[in-house]
């Protein structure tokens, strides 16, 4: 397989390196340093990894910075007061009930998933998921029970991409449904903080509720990730980026791929690294990308109907057995396989092999 100088250069995020650590990393994978006997192509290759590290040593600073903050220190400049039990402000002053922070004014890494948990179950069980959805997240988090008895999980996106400032029901189960709240522009995006209170409007109901700080939220800081988070439920949100544009006839149907050159093209993916997910697709092998080119292959030119399940299977097995998986993919494989089904495009394998074993 032919090794390539330049790589994407993902973001060190959490791990336990410091930015000049993570630099010297980059460094030695990533070489900067030109010399008189490089070709042009080298030379040019050396100046693209210059600015990569360039940027990459910016955000993980920036990042750093951030995540080395308390939530108390990163929401700081950003807290609005709520009046009248409302959980928003509607420029109506009078009794200050609370406060909530707007994350449109927060740094851009902070981040809060709520966990809305069915309101028409008992205050017991209410309780028993909370818990279960706290026994099941990492520790470095901060911890809010809202006023219906929910959960605001504080994180650090890590770079995450999100689409806007809130991503709604991500995750929909029968007992609660799950909203993230970001800084993904400068609109506002308001979330109530603990010791605020709260009255809701519906069904005449007269009952104040309030919002409880669970383990000292504000003093939290090297906050867990909200891929750690997503992880957990098997949720890749980069799959909203990560569309593969098909190759299409004038007729507008997916142009079918030769039995040959898909052959071919399985075979070629081989002693690689696949991904559950990652930062950078068009660089890392994820399920998601592999997973459309393997369905795709329903696609092939020459099968005949009875053939495709089978043929589809053996390449599935192929390439889980030739190749590298993370521990992530590993415990994933037959769920995102599952969940992934309907995307379909075989021409997604010319693009890996192209990438990562061009020979």
């Amino acid at each position: 397989m032919a090794t390539k100088e330049f790589e994407s250069v993902r973001c060190v995020g959490n791990q336990n390196l410091s930015v000049s650590q993570s630099s010297q990393i980059i460094n030695v994978l990533y070489p900067t340093e030109i010399t008189d006997d490089m070709t042009d192509e080298q030379r040019k290759k050396r100046q693209i990894n210059k600015i990569l590290l360039a940027v990459q040593t910016n955000i993980s600073e920036n990042n750093s910075k951030c995540n080395n903050l308390t939530i108390g220190e990163r929401i700081k400049d950003a807290i609005t007061p709520l009046y009248n039990y409302k959980k928003h402000t509607d420029g109506k002053k009078g009794s200050k009930t609370g406060s909530a922070v707007d994350l449109g004014k927060c740094d851009d890494q902070l981040c809060v998933m709520d966990f809305d948990i069915k309101k028409d179950l008992s205050d017991e069980k209410i309780t028993e998921i909370r818990n279960q959805i706290i026994e099941n997240l990492p520790s470095n988090v901060g911890l809010v029970k809202t006023a219906h008895g929910g959960l605001h999980v504080y994180l650090d996106r890590d770079g995450y991409p999100l689409k806007n400032n809130s991503q709604i029901k991500i995750i929909k189960t029968d007992n609660f449904d799950v909203d993230i709240f970001a800084h993904n522009d400068e609109n506002q995006r308001l979330v109530v903080l603990p010791k605020s209170t709260y009255k809701p409007q519906e069904n005449n109901q007269r009952k104040t509720l309030k919002y409880e700080d669970l383990n000292n939220m504000k003093e939290k800081k090297n906050l867990a990730t909200l891929n750690d988070v997503l992880d957990i439920y098997g949720i890749d949100l980069r799959a909203q980026f990560e569309e593969e544009k098909p190759i299409i006839n004038n007729d507008g149907k997916l142009r079918k791929m030769r039995k040959e050159f898909a052959d071919l093209l399985v075979d070629g993916i081989c002693h690689l690294q696949i991904h559950n997910d990652a930062q950078k697709v068009e660089r890392e092998i994820t399920l998601l990308c592999l997973f459309t080119g393997l369905n795709g292959l329903a696609f092939v030119e020459g099968l005949q109907e009875e053939e495709i399940k089978q043929y589809i299977d053996d390449a599935y097995n192929k390439v889980q057995a030739q190749n590298n998986l993370t521990e992530n993919a590993i415990q994933n494989w037959e769920l995102k396989r599952s969940r992934f089904y309907s995307k379909a495009n075989p021409w997604v394998l010319q693009k890996i092999v192209k990438y990562h074993n061009p020979q």
